[in-house]
């Protein structure tokens, strides 16, 4: 990666005395002038390439002001579907070796989105697990690159209400509970799929599935993901640890925000050799000082909070890490729903992250028809496989105002959908 050039000028401080005029009986008055120091470091921002389609976002004291920070238009523009998925929570993204890019997202809608006003129709369907992929040049994406994975209903009868619906990647057998995606890998020419089994009504989590596929001719092909087995029992931890990845050492590490009682801890499990079916190891600080990588979580009531990875409780949701140089870097957004996402280092891929900063502050508001303002920012994700320059990538989405703003109103569909984010020079931030 080209490194942004700075030109660091020194502050000059000077002192000066003055001495006024006193008679025989008085002490000389020694006045001091203000000490002045003027921040004369120039800032060149990185070299944009105009096809990339990169918008600046204004920083107002939000930022460092070495950090650049631009959305990027050209994503949002392949995530604004007219048919099929419509919006939902990404949730990760993960390269196949081919090349090809597999999304993760929750709490989607599928149907129909008129194209001129974003109007997304009032007979779209929620769908709790879904993915799609995306071919083409990952530099230079368009719409029609992305494709559902998930199953339709019909395509054929415009006028059905079923029309372009989608079906659940794995359906829950309790109409109180409910499967969410976490991560995804590629191992032993198949695609393996971690989800979370929840509550409906609350966070609690009762264990961990696992879907294997293969892929069968190409994308937007009906039946081109083929499941292969699915392991509802895979795994019965209830911490939520898959929430991102980190392949590095020989070794697939998993981070997760825990809350516990109002208070969030990052933790991190990990697999030999990127395999899930190999043993998960939990890294958990034991009672006598030490960490130490053991096969089964203890109770995670006692054990969770005390093995937070995040250097004076720290804490922040949705962790991911990324290495660059000699240093791994953790960043998560502000806990809960914060605007705010910090960055922490660490020399260790198990942490201690230490040494916070804000990282960038996401607008408040979204480039939409219509209201422009949301409720809550409810994922930052990294998606570093779309790297141009050594640069972090981010999707973020949001809910409305108010439910009924996700349905048939001008702009209702650019809604709880992925906007994306570019960060430059953010390394400037520990120089």
């Amino acid at each position: 990666m080209k490194k942004s050039y700075y030109m660091i000028m020194s502050g000059l401080v000077s002192l000066a005395f003055t001495f006024t005029a006193c008679d025989d009986y008085g002490n000389a008055a020694i006045g001091y002038e203000d000490i002045v120091t003027e921040d004369t470091t120039e800032v060149t921002p990185p070299e944009i390439d105009s096809q990339w389609q990169l918008k600046i976002v204004s920083n107002n004291g939000q930022n460092d002001r070495r950090v650049f920070v631009y959305q990027d238009k050209l994503y949002d523009a392949m995530f604004s579907a007219t048919t099929g998925w419509t919006g939902g929570d990404i949730v990760f993204s993960y390269r196949l070796p081919d090349g090809k890019i597999v999304w993760g997202a929750r709490d989607s809608y599928f149907g129909v989105v008129d194209p001129k006003t974003r109007a997304r129709n009032a007979n779209a369907n929620t769908v709790r697990t879904a993915m799609l992929i995306q071919d083409g040049d990952i530099n230079n994406p368009k719409p029609s690159d992305l494709h559902s994975l998930n199953a339709f209903v019909q395509t054929t009868n415009p006028d059905a209400k079923d029309y372009y619906n989608g079906e659940e990647l794995l359906k829950s057998p309790r109409t109180n509970r409910r499967y969410y995606p976490l991560i995804a890998n590629y191992s032993d020419n198949q695609l393996h799929l971690l989800l979370g089994y929840f509550a409906t009504a609350s966070s609690t989590r009762y264990s961990t599935a696992k879907l294997d596929y293969n892929f069968n001719g190409k994308p937007g092909d009906a039946g081109y993901l083929q499941l292969i087995n699915s392991n509802e029992t895979f795994n019965s931890n209830t911490l939520d640890l898959e929430q991102s990845q980190l392949i590095d050492d020989g070794y697939t590490y998993m981070y997760g925000s825990n809350v516990l009682n109002g208070n969030s801890q990052v933790l991190v499990c990990r697999v030999k050799d990127h395999k899930f079916d190999n043993k998960f190891e939990y890294y958990i600080l034991d009672t006598d000082g030490s960490y130490a990588w053991v096969d089964k979580m203890p109770d995670k009531t006692l054990a969770a909070p005390r093995s937070n990875i995040l250097a004076d409780n720290g804490a922040c949701q949705y962790p991911q890490v990324v290495k660059d140089g000699k240093y791994y870097y953790l960043i998560g957004q502000k806990y809960a729903n914060g605007n705010a996402v910090y960055i922490w280092r660490s020399k260790s891929p198990a942490g201690p992250f230490t040494d916070q900063k804000t990282l960038f502050v996401v607008p408040e508001y979204i480039d939409k028809i219509g209201n422009r303002y949301y409720s809550n920012l409810t994922h930052v994700i990294m998606h570093q496989s779309l790297s141009r320059k050594g640069e972090l990538v981010f999707s973020t989405t949001q809910t409305t105002t108010s439910g009924s703003d996700n349905f048939t109103y001008p702009g209702s569909a650019d809604y709880l959908r992925p906007y994306f984010f570019r960060v430059f020079n953010w390394q400037a931030l520990f120089e």
